[in-house]
């Protein structure tokens, strides 16, 4: 091998992403909005919606980077043209906060965690009950897409799954 040959870490960093920084992969969208290779470094990844029994809509997303992993969670309602994400929070303390141990929002959710998600039957009370319990929560209106990652250019369509699971709600016609 010469000296040619070895790659420097700005080599590495710079064949990470394009000039653009959206990934060496395009965003790859699957069956019931699930998606994959999104982010700078195509690291975060999305499940099937799922239609919880209250008639909102649910999403983990994973964020695959390094030695902790992270998750949260999309939570949809299709009539109101509203979604939140649900994060673990660092201002709520578990034996999960370990600064190398993942931040996974299935440990705060029933049936492992305090919240239940299909108790509540609408998106503000449930954002309410999640933040009494120190999970993050931000809100997100249909209108405009998310972000999948802050600074990445892929991003989310919120409606995805009201076109999917109720093609004739208002939420449906979002993006």
């Amino acid at each position: 091998m010469n000296a040619d040959s070895y790659l420097h870490a700005n080599d590495v960093s710079r064949l990470l992403y394009d000039d653009d920084e959206v990934g060496l992969f395009p965003m790859a969208h699957g069956k019931q909005c699930s998606f994959a290779f999104a982010g700078m470094f195509d690291s975060v990844f999305g499940s099937p919606v799922t239609v919880l029994q209250n008639g909102l809509l649910a999403q983990t997303v994973i964020i695959a980077e390094g030695c902790a992993p992270e998750t949260y969670m999309l939570v949809s309602d299709c009539e109101a043209e509203q979604a939140i994400r649900l994060s673990a929070s660092q201002d709520r303390p578990t034996d999960l906060d370990i600064a190398s141990s993942p931040k996974l929002i299935g440990e705060l959710i029933s049936p492992k965690g305090e919240l239940d998600i299909v108790a509540e039957t609408s998106i503000d009370k449930l954002a309410q009950n999640a933040m009494n319990m120190g999970i993050a929560v931000d809100a997100f209106e249909f209108s405009a897409p998310l972000e999948v990652q802050p600074g990445s250019v892929d991003t989310i369509d919120l409606a995805c799954g009201c076109r999917y699971f109720f093609p004739d709600s208002s939420g449906s016609r979002g993006q």
